[in-house]
């Protein structure tokens, strides 16, 4: 009884705040997808990361074929030599691993260039959301390209064009 009487006041109350409330949705992905700064970034991290990455395809083939040498005549190699021969291939996959670090780690190169690139075109659709929302007395602004719980929203509440229309202009 006690916890039908609790949701039935937890509606109740769920309800009212959601009439006093003003809120709009947006599409971020959508917005940023007409954006040709936002376009033209995307296509210079995704380029950089395929350099890097046939750049490292490359290297492992490289380091395959000098194992391959090595198993086939690591029989007719002195213990010196074979030791040389391990250590070398061993280094060279090391090396590998650090320059796959360096370019796609947490801090690497192309968490850089994204954040160089990316950022000041998030700041500016943030700016524009912000202000929109301050124009048009919106409370809450909801990203529906990153919300997944959202079952359902009015398309007249929609206002992903209209962002559109703004971050384009300036």
């Amino acid at each position: 009884m006690k916890k039908t009487l609790f949701l039935i006041i937890a509606m109740i109350i769920t309800c009212s705040f959601s009439f006093a409330q003003n809120y709009a949705v947006v599409n971020t992905q959508t917005i940023l997808s007409k954006v040709p700064a936002y376009t033209e970034a995307q296509k210079k991290v995704e380029l950089y990361s395929k350099e890097q990455q046939t750049k490292i395809d490359n290297a492992y083939i490289t380091v395959e074929k000098k194992f391959d040498t090595y198993q086939q005549n690591k029989e007719s190699m002195s213990e010196s030599e074979r030791k040389l021969a391990e250590s070398e291939i061993i280094n060279n996959e090391k090396k590998i691993v650090e320059f796959q670090e360096r370019i796609f780690g947490k801090e690497g190169t192309l968490m850089e260039m994204s954040t160089t690139l990316f950022k000041p075109i998030q700041d500016k659709l943030t700016a524009i959301l912000k202000n929109y929302a301050i124009q048009n007395k919106y409370e809450l602004i909801i990203d529906i390209s990153t919300t997944q719980s959202i079952l359902y929203y009015a398309p007249t509440s929609d206002k992903t064009e209209d962002i559109i229309k703004l971050i384009n202009k300036k």
